[in-house]
């Protein structure tokens, strides 16, 4: 940039990055997050070295400086050419060319690896790594020993550092055809502790999808100081479902889905549907998602004791998996799926609707991705998840997409447990006082038992005869037997009463949540109407000493639209106590909320059609009125601004006056059948992924309260109807 022609003052020069030896420990400690996470990057190494068996000791765990790990594989080793070349070459990318050009193993693997800084994670580990290799087709094996302490010397370059290694006849991997690899591990640089084995123990047990069947690949894991924790074995939990979603969405985000619910005594219901699931979870203005398509696969229990004993299951059992998993080409992608990552948030949607949403301790998901087709799905370098992109954002939609199709088809099974549950409090109850009553039966018996003990020893005293010894040792018994009936019945009653208490609890939660919602707009609306207020006197004054200007018309559109808010939460303000003659117009209260949604409609490009012409009187306060037409208005603003193009998006307003009804009708998507059966009679059923399913609900009670109703109706029975129409019957006349 400084030389000009004719100008020889300016000299050129160049430069290279010279890294030090300590990267190496930033490679190895920053980036693989704990134990675990290095002790399976190297086993991925293995996978992607095709070896079928993979044997991982961990021993002398007591004393870290004792400490070894020896990972040993028969995959395909290194040469000579290998292990001087890129085995030594941070960030070698060899990998990640493979995955781009679609290139697989000779067994049909794609690589797990890409980043080419995997095989640091020994660094992690311990101070002190011995690899032996012996690769394939070659009747030699390569030993080699590196220090890590040789690297923390800031004052040194990597190049600086050479790592001697031998070659010659192979003493670990003897006999013809024979390969592998051996990674040692001594010097550990932190103890390991039962609890980080059972985290490790944990992970080898989840690194495989359990939806991929494969026999290729078996881990063996031994450690002599925990024996118990050496069994990697699953199970089949996921056998002894109660119901199980199996959905394939495709690059269009199209699901296709197969719902089976078991009633554990081997009877299953079986039902399949699909829908256009990408324009029901996303507002985007992107056609398509950018995700790619995969597999979503969930397992559900209700987590009652009883119920779950049902499928030969404990809650214990169920927490040892529960959790939304993501695997690519069969192995998982930490941390997804670890105990305490709910990555979805599904708790805390549960919260909001714990009758009809599933929490993440009450799951196990499979999300099952592949290295070709989900190639917008990239890993973090830290090894801790996928990049956070658009790709990623639209998978999650989809996924939680999936979760509220599981929860929908759970809905009636859940109905009928309910009814259940409602007589369970009469029913302990009854049981407390049947053990009342036991125990006072079991008081008297033990009384006599005492009696007719203490008469028995008298007589065996005087005849010390062996009949009568063992005539004392029945009737001493007989209190026993009856005290342990007596045990498994209070067993139950206390588990039932736990069960009921922690239902009631989840109840009070919701509530007190919702109330909380509801003390905070009040709040909220008061300080709101304050500083509208304020504003509009301020505005007042600029007006009068500057004049009309651009900005202040813009402060003054604010003004107007919070305005319109605070007039609707004005009129949907709940008054205490009702007037015996009510005169609401349905007119006045409609043109209300379509002038503050003006915006909505503007902005989504939606056409209001209607005939309104005679006007409806009700009995309804008009409270009520606005919170039933603001809610089924922005039901249809939502599921209109699903679907992708603008143009063309309409909602249908008629009046019958004759019927006493309005028919409101949008050209958006249908609804489910069960959420269209059940979302007027039932709490917290909704289409809507992030949805309580509170609004229709509230809206049929409140009608239902005056005499009135809604009906569901499709076009053959109104030629008005667009895509789905609704009905609302207000009562009789005044």
């Amino acid at each position: 940039m400084f030389k000009q022609e004719g100008d020889d003052r300016v000299s050129q020069h160049k430069a290279v990055f010279k890294p030090r030896a300590r990267l190496i420990k930033i490679l190895g400690e920053h980036l693989i997050r704990d134990n675990t996470v290095g002790v399976l990057e190297l086993i991925k190494n293995s996978y992607d070295a095709d070896a079928e068996n993979v044997s991982l000791l961990i021993e002398d765990t007591k004393d870290p400086s004792t400490t070894q790990i020896v990972i040993r594989d028969d995959g395909t080793g290194m040469d000579s050419e290998i292990v001087e070349g890129r085995w030594f070459e941070p960030a070698h990318g060899a990998k990640d060319d493979s995955k781009r050009k679609l290139i697989k193993s000779k067994m049909g693997r794609t690589p797990l690896g890409e980043k080419g800084v995997g095989r640091f994670a020994a660094q992690k580990l311990g101070k002190i790594l011995e690899l032996i290799t012996r690769p394939e087709g070659q009747d030699y094996e390569i030993y080699m020993k590196i220090d890590w302490d040789q690297f923390e010397d800031s004052s040194k370059f990597i190049s600086e550092i050479v790592v001697p290694y031998e070659k010659g006849e192979p003493q670990k991997f003897k006999g013809q055809g024979n390969k592998g690899t051996i990674i040692r591990i001594i010097n550990s640089r932190e103890k390991w502790t039962r609890n980080d084995l059972v985290r490790l123990q944990a992970a080898l047990m989840r690194l495989r999808s359990p939806g991929v069947v494969t026999s290729d690949f078996n881990i063996d894991f031994i450690c002599p100081d925990y024996p118990d924790l050496q069994n990697l074995d699953k199970g089949d939990i996921l056998d002894r479902f109660q119901y199980k979603i199996e959905c394939n969405i495709d690059n269009k985000g199209f699901l296709n889905y197969s719902f089976t619910e078991s009633a554990g005594n081997g009877e299953q219901e079986i039902r399949k549907s699909s829908c256009d699931l990408w324009s029901e979870v996303s507002k985007s203005e992107k056609e398509y998602p950018v995700c790619g398509p995969f597999k979503v696969n969930i397992y559900a229990w209700m987590r009652e004791v009883q119920n779950l004993k049902n499928y030969g299951l404990t809650r214990e059992h169920l927490l040892e998996l529960a959790g939304i998993s993501i695997f690519r080409d069969g192995f998982r992608i930490l941390p997804y799926g670890d105990p305490g990552d709910d990555w979805l948030q599904l708790d805390q949607r549960r919260i909001n609707v714990p009758a009809s949403r599933v929490g993440n301790r009450q799951v196990i998901g499979l999300v099952e991705l592949d290295q070709e087709k989900n190639s917008n799905l990239i890993d973090k370098t830290n090894r801790e998840g996928l990049q956070e992109n658009k790709a990623f954002f639209d998978m999650k939609e989809l996924v939680l997409g999936c979760i509220t199709k599981l929860e929908q088809e759970m809905q009636p099974s859940r109905k009928k447990m309910s009814s259940t549950t409602k007589s369970k409090k009469v029913q302990l109850e009854n049981a407390i006082e049947v053990m009342k009553k036991e125990i006072e039966i079991l008081r008297e018996e033990a009384e006599k038992n005492r009696q007719k003990e203490e008469g028995q020893k008298d007589i065996e005293n005087l005849t010390e005869t062996k009949t009568q010894s063992v005539t004392s040792e029945n009737v001493i018994t007989f209190p026993k037997e009856k005290f342990e009936e007596f045990q498994e019945k209070y067993s139950a009653v206390c588990n039932s009463i736990q069960e009921y208490a922690e239902a009631e609890d989840e109840n009070r939660q919701v509530f007190l949540h919702l109330m909380g919602i509801g003390l905070s707009s009040e709040r909220f609306s008061h300080e709101f109407n304050r500083m509208v207020t304020s504003i509009s006197q301020a505005l007042d004054n600029l007006n009068k000493k500057y004049g009309s200007d651009l900005d202040i018309n813009k402060i003054g559109m604010c003004t107007d639209a919070l305005r319109n808010e605070l007039r609707l939460m004005s009129v949907m303000q709940y008054t205490k106590g009702t007037p015996k003659e009510r005169k609401t117009s349905l007119s006045e209260t409609l043109n209300l909320i379509l002038m503050i949604h003006k915006e909505d409609l503007a902005r989504e490009n939606i056409e209001i059609v209607k005939n309104v012409d005679e006007d409806i009187i009700t009995r309804i306060p008009s409270f009520s009125v606005a919170q039933i037409l603001d809610n089924f208005l922005d039901n249809a603003f939502y599921w209109l601004a699903t679907k992708t193009q603008k143009q063309g998006r309409k909602i249908g307003i008629f009046f019958d006056k004759e019927k006493n009804s309005l028919l409101i009708t949008n050209n958006g998507p249908g609804l489910a059948a069960n959420v269209r059966s059940n979302m007027f009679h039932l709490p917290f059923v909704t289409s809507k992924p992030h949805g309580r399913g509170l609004g229709m609900y509230i809206c049929s009670e409140i009608l239902s309260l005056y005499g009135g109703n809604i009906k569901v109706i499709g076009n053959d029975e109104d030629p008005r109807v667009m895509g789905i129409g609704f009905i609302i019957y207000f009562p009789p006349k005044i």
